[in-house]
């Protein structure tokens, strides 16, 4: 019986994935934004004002194709690149004028729903509570592929 409910614990947070970028979709619409998809708009919301590696950008945020979404991204003019001034074999991107101007409309959409969140009764703790267990989770399950434990 517990591994059913491991597994449908796993199922819900797909779930809760494929809805939050459901919701963001509806956020693009919204705004008129319709050169970028909600994957797009989560990998410039998380970058923020930080200049980062392509390569980072391209193993952290592992969804479909992550190569064509720099590069949509770049030709969109939301993200601008230059080569290392250490290693010109790295590439560096970072949020571009019109990026952080729609970082800023991200940040709003993101604190409008966590106020709608705190009016459905998500408080704090909770919040904390589960961003600890997803993290672990996470953690488990990036090195249960080589049987290691993540302590």
């Amino acid at each position: 019986m517990k591994s059913m409910i491991c597994l449908e614990s796993i199922l819900l947070f797909n779930k809760i994935h494929r809805n939050f970028l459901n919701a963001v979709k509806h956020f693009l619409q919204k705004i008129g934004q319709t050169d970028l998809n909600p994957t797009q708009a989560i990998i410039l919301y998380s970058m923020g004002s930080n200049t980062l590696r392509a390569s980072e950008v391209l193993t952290h945020y592992q969804g479909s194709n992550p190569s064509y979404n720099i590069k949509k991204m770049v030709n969109g003019a939301y993200i601008v690149t230059q080569e290392n001034p250490l290693d010109r074999r790295l590439l560096l991107v970072s949020l571009s004028k019109k990026g952080k101007q729609f970082h800023e409309q991200m940040n709003q959409f993101l604190m409008d729903q966590e106020k709608r969140l705190s009016k459905e009764g998500f408080e704090a703790f909770s919040w904390n509570q589960l961003m600890e267990h997803g993290e672990k989770l996470e953690k488990f399950w990036r090195y249960s592929r080589y049987d290691q434990t993540y302590l």
